[in-house]
């Protein structure tokens, strides 16, 4: 994990406890040394994006947590 830049593929359990494949936007380092990842979501809506800890347990390899979704519509808060 470690090595994560932007563009880069992987799970990421969401706030609700869903694990979902997602993409790095941005990396940064916080004033303590620590690494924070920004993920979004693939196929929802940019406000679910969020900072999460390089070394957060919400953070898996591409494809060893997600289930795959089977349309290409993104989810949107309106229904």
């Amino acid at each position: 994990r470690s090595k994560l830049k932007v563009g880069d593929k992987l799970d990421c359990l969401d706030t609700v406890n869903t694990w979902l494949a997602a993409t790095v936007r941005d990396v940064r380092e916080d004033g303590q040394g620590n690494k924070e990842v920004y993920v979004g979501y693939d196929s929802y809506e940019t406000k679910w994006d969020e900072w999460l800890a390089l070394d957060s347990e919400r953070l898996a390899k591409k494809g060893s947590k997600s289930v795959a979704r089977t349309t290409t519509e993104p989810y949107s808060s309106i229904s």
